[in-house]
């Protein structure tokens, strides 16, 4: 349940509460999702992108009375990283803010660490310059794996050869 709400308010706003198990579709659907050449994605995800008409119907789901399910742990956390990743590129903005506002912050932290040590604050002698290198590389090393990420994110997104649009025909 906390996957489903997570990725319909992240992700895929039109994904119904709890998210979709079983789907019908024409064959036009069909063949555009078939045309899709990805492996590890989330085929739900997919076919909300494709953005033909929709009707959900509901119901509600009885516990199971025999067996036990296939789905285990680490499935369900391979199923969630490879939606997330297939479908937005939230984790590679979030370490690109985080970056910049390390960064920032870093920076207001380094003037601090100044002030107090040219007050005779600071009498350590090198704690100054330690702290202030490890404060300002690793802020910057996260922005920078935050703007690689874009740019990779990018490259995926070409590679990928979803196509720009798709037109229905009636």
């Amino acid at each position: 349940g906390l996957f489903w709400r997570l990725y319909r308010r992240f992700v895929v706003r039109e994904m119904p509460v709890g998210g979709v198990d079983v789907f019908a579709c024409t064959r036009q659907v069909r063949d555009r999702v078939v045309g899709l050449k990805e492996v590890n994605t989330n085929l739900i995800a997919l076919l909300f992108w494709l953005g033909f008409r929709r009707e959900f119907v509901t119901y509600e789901r009885l516990p199971r009375l025999e067996g036990k399910s296939a789905w285990t742990f680490s499935k369900k956390v391979r199923y969630c990283l490879d939606s997330l990743f297939s479908f937005t590129d939230l984790p590679i903005r979030f370490l690109l803010y985080l970056g910049g506002g390390g960064v920032a912050f870093a920076f207001l932290l380094s003037v601090l660490v100044l002030i107090v040590r040219f007050s005779r604050g600071i009498s350590v002698p090198g704690y100054t310059p330690i702290v202030l290198a490890i404060m300002f590389f690793g802020a910057v090393t996260s922005l920078a794996m935050g703007i690689l990420g874009q740019y990779l994110w990018l490259c995926l997104q070409n590679s990928r050869n979803r196509p720009a649009y798709i037109v229905a025909s009636s």
